[in-house]
């Protein structure tokens, strides 16, 4: 940002400065006209503005403002623009806006310096000749010229991004019903309840139509008491926003917070069945946690690797850290279940009575999700493990242990087959010389 005074030194006076406000009405209506020179050589007057307005043209003539980039949308152009944080400049066919606070304090459409510094750059480099002075009016519009709107669609958005040196972001029209998904996925990022995004805030999502709101209703997008629901239906309605958002939000990101989000479903899962086990299936005044029987314990974790399996498909392709965070999760489940090949109810401590028709296997978690089956492309997590084979190499010892851990269990023939037939496919690491590996590899602790 230029110094405030170096701002002002191009400024020519016609004339005197207006003392009064006699003179200052005078000088609106053409008695008394102030100029400023652009960099585009360019000259502009002030018959048309009141001194504030003038003031805050020739900071936006004189500026000099960076833009992160600019995007064409549904109905308007987008500028952003980088300048003590940021401001969005959005020009309609009828109206121009800023989020800057300047224009926002304003009473009525009066244009803020990022405005006016928009005019200047679109006039220099504007293929049709301008006339100077060019007169502004308060609301950003340069007397004589086409409105900004039809200048910058006449002259192409490509052209002038080019000419400027402005970042480009191409349209990427997402539609209702899919960005209600994608920002549904986004907001959950911050449940600290690790609800899955296809749990998260029903209610929000079904309150917003597949057709969205009117672009220009601002009570329908502000929900009282609800800053949640006010940013998803903002999201929603405003493309520049959506985009900002979900930049910050991004798909990785969204990805592994959902493995995360899996992983602490899975630990309560087996919390809540080891709390079923010590305390009973009644909650106490004191501990109202969870509790999950065998069974259920059981179902709970089969329903979230097909959710981590459908929700990865549905992403892909993914990155290489992605899935191995994904393959780790896998093995660090199947490793768990391996642990648990007992009688769950053995040794419980309160009343229990068997249900008619209890087997081995609803007593055992082990036996219900491993030993259960002989179908190969229904093994518990097996069935998908060989999916992430690229990135197990850094899990095979952990894998091989589990395998080993599976034998001693007396884990079905098929199932542990099926298993070094996973190990057999994980790519080998490559070999390092032994100078090599002594002088970079770091020391675990």
């Amino acid at each position: 940002m230029s110094d405030p005074i170096e701002q002002f030194q191009n400024l020519r006076l016609q004339g005197t400065m207006p003392t009064t406000r006699s003179q200052g009405r005078a000088a609106a209506g053409g008695e008394d006209v102030q100029t400023v020179q652009g960099e585009s050589g360019i000259t502009y007057d002030s018959r048309d503005l009141s001194p504030a307005s003038w003031q805050r043209a020739v900071q936006g003539i004189q500026g000099e403002f960076d833009v992160s980039f600019c995007a064409k949308h549904n109905d308007y152009y987008a500028f952003e623009i980088a300048e003590n944080g940021r401001a969005s400049v959005r020009v309609w066919d009828n109206r121009r806006t800023c989020s800057c606070g300047d224009f926002q304090t304003q009473r009525g459409p009066a244009a803020c310096k990022h405005i006016f510094w928009l005019i200047e750059q679109l006039n220099s480099v504007s293929s049709d000749e301008v006339s100077s002075p060019v007169s502004l009016n308060r609301d950003g519009q340069a007397s004589g010229q086409a409105k900004m709107f039809e200048r910058i669609a006449l002259e192409g958005l490509e052209y002038i991004a080019e000419e400027m040196d402005w970042p480009l972001e191409r349209e990427q029209v997402v539609a209702v019903p899919d960005r209600k998904r994608v920002l549904r996925d986004m907001l959950s990022v911050f449940d600290r309840n690790s609800t899955l995004p296809e749990d998260y805030r029903q209610d929000m999502v079904d309150a917003v139509p597949d057709t969205g709101f009117d672009d220009d209703d601002d009570e329908e997008t502000f929900v009282k008491n609800d800053f949640e629901a006010t940013i998803f239906r903002l999201a929603i309605e405003d493309d520049v926003f959506f985009s900002r958002l979900r930049k910050l939000i991004n798909a990785e990101l969204c990805a592994q917070a959902y493995i995360s989000k899996i992983q602490a479903n899975a630990r309560k899962s087996l919390d809540a069945l080891d709390r079923f086990v010590t305390q009973g299936p009644a909650a106490t005044a004191n501990d109202r946690a969870p509790r999950l029987n065998v069974i259920q314990c059981a179902a709970s974790l089969k329903r979230l690797v097909a959710s981590l399996q459908n929700d990865l498909r549905a992403r892909a392709p993914v990155t290489e850290s992605t899935n191995s965070f994904a393959a780790k999760l896998l093995v660090w489940i199947l490793d768990q279940v391996s642990d648990r090949n007992k009688d769950a109810y053995a040794r419980v401590q309160w009343a229990r009575q068997a249900p008619a028709g209890e087997n081995a296997a609803d007593r055992n978690l082990f036996l219900r999700l491993i030993a259960g089956g002989t179908d190969e492309s229904n093994f518990f997590i097996l069935q998908i493990l060989p999916d992430f084979a690229d990135v197990l190499r850094d899990y095979t010892e952990q894998l091989a242990k589990v395998a080993d851990k599976l034998r001693r269990s007396g884990a079905p023939t098929a199932f542990v087959r099926a298993l070094d037939n996973v190990l057999s496919i994980i790519p080998k690491r490559k070999r390092t010389t032994s100078g090599a590996r002594r002088g970079n590899e770091k020391r675990m602790k």
